[in-house]
Formats: C-alpha cells, sequence, structure tokens
C-alpha cells in the first residue's frame, strides 16, 4: 500500500483529471479517497459536480466528509 503523498496526489490529479480529462476516479481505498477530495477541492474542482471520487474499505468516518464518501 502506497501512502497518498501530496506529490503523489498531485501526479493523480494531473495525469487523470488535467491531461485526460477522467470525470470520476476510484481510489485504492479511503485514505487515497479523502486525499484526493481534498486536494481536488484545494485546486478548485468540485466533488463530486466536476471529479466524483470513489473509495473503497469504508473506514467509519468517510460519512462525517463533505461531501460524504
Amino acid at each position: 500500500e502506497v501512502e497518498p503523498l501530496p506529490e503523489l496526489i498531485d501526479d493523480v490529479i494531473y495525469r487523470l483529471v488535467v491531461q485526460a480529462k477522467a470525470d470520476a476516479i476510484l481510489a485504492s481505498n479511503d485514505r487515497w479517497a479523502m486525499a484526493l477530495m481534498r486536494r481536488l477541492s484545494d485546486r478548485r474542482f468540485r466533488v463530486p459536480q466536476d471529479v466524483a471520487v470513489v473509495g473503497y474499505n469504508n473506514v467509519d468516518f468517510a460519512g462525517f466528509l463533505q461531501p460524504s464518501l
């Protein structure tokens, strides 16, 4: 399992959203999904309107995010 480091998150966003124009990302786990959601928001992408993010493994606090995961 790879740690969702800021430089990796930025690379994912650049390759998938900016270059490939993806409108959805399926993350390998909820930790990655939450990091992606935060960084997308920092870069002025709206989740889920611009980019939908789906996590995997249902961490307990995922429902408390805004928007929820």
